[in-house]
């Protein structure tokens, strides 16, 4: 048997083509819930850790902050773990994009944080 040059090589047919993998209805919902609904979410609880009265130096809208952002994380993690996950551009995304993800969301989850207590304590004096 010859083997064929790369240049040879057949054009893929519908047959033979890979197909896109379809993905779960749970998948999708992930995606959303990571890409948008999620970060909504998020920026709703600190609002809430914003508004909150002054004086207060914890409740339950820091506590829903809190939940907001790491049930972020762990649906990235299901997402990548568990539905074949991909990057916001389409690319198969891995536990190091996972890493990369939450380091960012952590970042940005303390300054948020911090922020809306610090904006909330000066604006209800």
């Amino acid at each position: 048997m010859a083997r064929r040059k790369p240049s040879e090589t057949p054009a893929p047919t519908p047959s033979t083509a890979p197909s896109a993998s379809s993905t779960p209805l749970a998948g999708c919902l992930l995606r959303i819930i990571w890409m948008f609904l999620g970060n909504l979410a998020l920026a709703g609880a600190a609002a809430a850790v914003f508004l909150a009265p002054a004086g207060t130096r914890y409740s339950l809208a820091d506590l829903s902050f809190v939940l907001a952002a790491g049930g972020l994380a762990f649906v990235r993690y299901a997402d990548i773990a568990y539905f074949h996950g991909t990057t916001a551009r389409g690319e198969p995304a891995t536990l190091k994009d996972w890493w990369g993800y939450v380091r960012v969301l952590a970042v940005v989850t303390v300054v948020l944080w911090l922020g809306s207590h610090a904006l909330g304590a000066l604006l209800h004096r």
